[in-house]
């Protein structure tokens, strides 16, 4: 079993109200609904944090003249001796 801190936080009535539906109706815990939505949330923002930095880099070599043919070396490493 993984450890697992205790933490506390504070959501409007409403969101509460919609959580404490969605557990009995899933029969799951609160608190493993929120440690799902989470991880879910996290896991976007990683993606997003991804796509955010090739994007960045998106062109960088295309003005470059000094990058050799990669289909031409793919080529002559393909051949067999």
């Amino acid at each position: 079993m993984k450890l697992m801190k205790r933490t506390q936080i504070y959501i409007p009535e409403h969101l509460q109200k919609k959580l404490d539906t969605l557990s009995k109706s899933r029969g799951s815990s609160k608190s493993e609904i929120i440690r799902d939505a989470v991880v879910q949330y996290l896991d976007r923002q990683s993606e997003a944090e991804r796509v955010k930095k090739l994007r960045k880099g998106a062109g960088l070599w295309k003005n470059k003249r000094d990058i050799p043919d990669v289909a031409k070396l793919r080529k002559e490493l393909d051949r067999t001796p």
